[in-house]
Order: structure tokens, then C-alpha cells, then sequence
């Protein structure tokens, strides 16, 4: 995964706009929540060139453009 996009300053998880905390290593700026999320229940993402692919536990996907 690439590291976070600084431009971005709002968690890019799907649905949410609180936010982000600026963390190394993270794939996409997020907020605490949505962090947790990531890390420790799951939930995958990757950058694309206009936005992040999120990807469930069950395997749905959702792309949230910035």
C-alpha cells in the first residue's frame, strides 16, 4: 500500500468527512474510527488515480473519489 495522501485531509472511508489523522504508513488518510477499521477488522484499500478502492470483509467494494 502507498502512504498517505497529504492533499487529502478528510477520511476517505465511504460515507464519512471527519477529520484525518495524519498517520505513517496508512494507505489513506482516515479518521480514528475508520483506522481501526482497517487495521483490526478487515477492511482493505488501495489507491487509485482518482480516489480509493475499499474492499469489506465480505469481499464488497466501494471506490470514494477525492
Amino acid at each position: 500500500m502507498s502512504s498517505t495522501d497529504t492533499a487529502v485531509r478528510h477520511c476517505v472511508f465511504p460515507g464519512c468527512r471527519t477529520d484525518a489523522q495524519s498517520t505513517p504508513g496508512s494507505a489513506a488518510p482516515l479518521c480514528r474510527r475508520h483506522l481501526d477499521l482497517a487495521r483490526h477488522h478487515g477492511w482493505s484499500c488501495r489507491r487509485l488515480g482518482d480516489g480509493y478502492l475499499w474492499s469489506s470483509p465480505l469481499g464488497r467494494e466501494q471506490l470514494v473519489r477525492v
